[in-house]
């Protein structure tokens, strides 16, 4: 793939899951390539469902690691709460304290 494809394909992964995060799949796939500059969107994926496939194959894969991870674990504890913390560590809400940052995790009242 020509490096002018491979940034285009990075930046519709980086808009499309900036935009699923915030307004969920169903925005519109004109939304994310306005939002991406690209005009070859459709080239790449002719429907919205091989976008969703592909920007969160990633994610897939990494929840399928942790899981996995976290059955193999002797300590049935240890697993399940490795299991459910890592998503919020990935995303930077557990501190090494346990306590939820302001940025995230800490619900409504946060300020």
């Amino acid at each position: 793939m020509r490096v002018d494809a491979l940034r285009n394909r990075d930046r519709i992964h980086e808009v499309a899951r900036t935009l699923f995060a915030e307004r969920g799949t169903e925005v519109p796939m004109a939304a994310v390539a306005r939002h991406a500059g690209v005009v070859t969107l459709y080239r790449r994926f002719p429907t919205k469902e091989a976008l969703v496939t592909e920007v969160f194959t990633d994610q897939f894969a990494t929840c399928v690691s942790v899981v996995d991870d976290a059955l193999a674990d002797r300590d049935p504890w240890r697993g399940f709460s490795t299991a459910f913390l890592a998503p919020r560590r990935a995303a930077g809400c557990v501190p090494t304290s346990h306590r939820p940052t302001s940025r995230c995790c800490s619900g409504p009242s946060a300020a």
